[in-house]
């Protein structure tokens, strides 16, 4: 859809009057083929956010092949360039642009949000960063941290995995079955998907092998995950129970600064007179409150992300203040 930018404008206004009530955003890959230049790239920004009310871009840092490369090939082969994102903040400062490529942790995305550009409007700070697999296959030292390191809290809520899982039993049992239930007694959702997310909660640590095996002989038989997790964490000793977060520091961010020449004026924001840029910041969502991307059963708090990446992950966007972080966990 990227290479039809106007289409996707198109549809994205069709979205925000269905829903007026919830910002609609727009995540996308750097180009597609070979469609691929800097230039080629403005354009479809410029033309989605000036014929849709779509002022949100999370940006996939690699473009996609559409021939040759499989899905998993397309997340990995064609080259990572973070720094076109900050180049799109600099010759758009009247949008929001997010970063998704390759964050590890919430330290590496809290040094994304605090870069900034010398010499751009607004510091030319990025909105968020977007963190993919790696919230799932390191769930407990990506995210743990968050609180303290990106959102400033003093400490973290989650004090162990212990409490988190404790706490997490009793939200997943609430949601088991909620949307489905069969007439053979199936279950939609079941045990085994809401426990999905707990997998590599102890990823690293002594016993999560056992652990894992203990989980998957039980879940035929298990009720609720609170059940499931009760029989199942002797598997660990108290002292991985109940460690805190590891607490590393942020650096600063490496990136290259061999930022792509700006776009010619007719591609970018130099024809955006500061009056119009200063009505489209206005219209931006407020961030002060924690905000979900696509939430579901008629939850009106987060934005709808109208996804041209081709990435078929659920995403989460958390944001707070000026600054948001998102985590996306694969299927």
């Amino acid at each position: 859809m990227m290479l039809q930018p106007q289409l996707v404008a198109q549809c994205c206004q069709a979205m925000q009057e269905a829903v007026p009530h919830i910002p609609i955003t727009v995540k996308c890959r750097l180009g597609v083929d070979e469609t691929d230049s800097y230039e080629a790239l403005c354009t479809f920004i410029k033309t989605v956010s000036e014929q849709s009310s779509v002022r949100h871009f999370i940006m996939h840092c690699r473009k996609c092949m559409l021939s040759g490369l499989n899905p998993a090939q397309n997340r990995t082969i064609p080259p990572l360039k973070r720094e076109w994102v900050l180049a799109l903040k600099r010759d758009f400062p009247h949008l929001q642009f997010s970063l998704n490529g390759v964050v590890q942790n919430c330290q590496e995305a809290a040094s994304i949000i605090g870069h900034r550009q010398e010499g751009v409007e607004g510091g030319g700070g990025l909105h968020g960063v977007m963190i993919g697999r790696q919230a799932f296959y390191q769930t407990w030292d990506c995210l743990a941290d968050a609180d303290r390191t990106v959102f400033g809290a003093t400490s973290n809520p989650a004090i162990s995995r212990r409490q988190v899982l404790e706490k997490y039993g009793k939200y997943a049992d609430a949601m088991i079955g909620k949307w489905l239930v069969r007439d053979n007694g199936q279950k939609n959702p079941n045990v085994r998907t809401v426990f999905k997310p707990l997998l590599n909660m102890f990823h690293g640590e002594r016993g999560s092998k056992r652990w894992k095996q203990a989980v998957d002989g039980k879940f035929k038989s298990a009720t609720s995950v609170s059940e499931l997790l009760k029989d199942t964490l002797e598997c660990f000793p108290n002292d991985v129970l109940d460690a805190p977060p590891k607490q590393r520091p942020v650096v600063a961010w490496q990136v290259d600064l061999n930022l792509p020449e700006p776009a010619p004026k007719r591609q970018c924001c130099g024809d955006v007179d500061s009056k119009r840029a200063v009505a489209m910041t206005e219209q931006l969502p407020s961030t002060n409150e924690v905000q979900l991307h696509g939430q579901h059963d008629g939850q009106t708090g987060g934005d709808a992300i109208t996804d041209t990446d081709g990435d078929d992950q659920d995403k989460v966007l958390l944001a707070a203040g000026d600054c948001s972080v998102a985590a996306s966990v694969a299927a």
